[in-house]
């Protein structure tokens, strides 16, 4: 190998390993003093895949946003387009899918022990967490197949059953689609995952009522409605009041309600005043990460204080 393919390696080791790393994102509960309507909805995003050529060597990697898709083709990587959407947040039943970086080659490791496996057994390094997959022969949610071909490379040390191929196999070029294909140069290797042909909205909740203002009395019941699309899950419910000095914190109303339905809230007293209200929606994945959507009330309600009714005795009329 030539200095200039070994500094052209080099730079691409640099790159895909440290330039690009991807984390999960901490959700939290909105600000309850935003002047802006809270509406969380957990969607899909674009598995991108790039390749890089150098010293005959063919490679492919992967990013989900578009900052990095700007990057990886600012760094001089091939676009070769999208290969499928896979999910932004945990969803019941969903595993973490990490990019996983040997020289010349990565892998999609789907779950958290097929990362580590990786790091362990074969030596990758993980690059970051791409999103959220179905493993594959799971029907329950996503709509293709992904696919993965390996290509031998001719220089790399040979292990034995890698990564659930047959036989004694060298070090592969991984190479990902979402769908069939007929690749001559390449070995099929079987289906990786189940993603989504198509940009779409995974998860959603929304608060049906109250949701266009209104007064209500303390002491009085409120029926707050929601619907959450599909279904599953469980909902948390919290109201949050503004005061001279700005919003409060969230408070809960009531929480693990069914993903859609109803409830009668007997409004206390603390919630005098103007208020707002959140309903989120969160469910597991099959590894125990939170999946997070939320929806608040369009317009803030006025609560009022009962009026008490004076009570006259012993009126002497003259």
């Amino acid at each position: 190998m030539t200095r200039r393919s070994i500094v052209a390696l080099f730079m691409i080791f640099s790159f895909c390993c440290f330039t690009l790393t991807v984390s999960a994102a901490t959700v939290k509960l909105p600000d309850a003093g935003s002047p802006n309507y809270e509406h969380r909805t957990i969607e899909t995003v674009p598995l991108h895949m790039f390749s890089f050529y150098t010293h005959n060597y063919l490679g492919y990697t992967y990013a989900t946003s578009e900052r990095d898709r700007q990057a990886y083709v600012n760094a001089g990587f091939r676009y070769e387009g999208i290969v499928a959407y896979i999910s932004s947040e945990p969803l019941r039943g969903t595993y973490g899918l990490y990019n996983m970086y040997l020289p010349l080659d990565h892998y999609l490791a789907v779950g958290k022990e097929s990362r580590d496996a990786c790091i362990i057994k074969y030596g990758y390094q993980n690059t970051g967490l791409l999103g959220y997959v179905y493993p594959k022969n799971v029907l329950m949610g996503g709509n293709t197949d992904v696919h993965v071909w390996y290509k031998p490379s001719p220089e790399a040390g040979s292990i034995e059953g890698f990564l659930g191929t047959t036989g004694k196999e060298t070090l592969a070029y991984h190479y990902y689609l979402g769908g069939p294909a007929n690749l001559t140069d390449r070995n099929y290797e079987g289906i990786a995952f189940r993603a989504w042909s198509k940009s779409q909205t995974l998860q959603e909740i929304k608060v049906l009522a109250p949701n266009n203002g209104g007064t209500f009395e303390v002491g009085k019941k409120m029926t707050i409605q929601w619907k959450s699309t599909p279904g599953g899950g469980v909902v948390d419910l919290r109201y949050a009041v503004k005061t001279t000095t700005g919003w409060t914190a969230w408070v809960e109303i009531a929480t693990q309600l069914s993903p859609s339905g109803n409830y009668e809230w007997i409004v206390p007293s603390q919630a005098a005043g103007e208020i707002t209200i959140l309903a989120s929606w969160r469910a597991k994945n099959a590894e125990g990460e939170d999946g997070w959507a939320y929806d608040r009330i369009y317009k803030t309600l006025s609560i009022k204080n009962a009026i008490k009714p004076i009570k006259v005795s012993n009126l002497l009329v003259k």
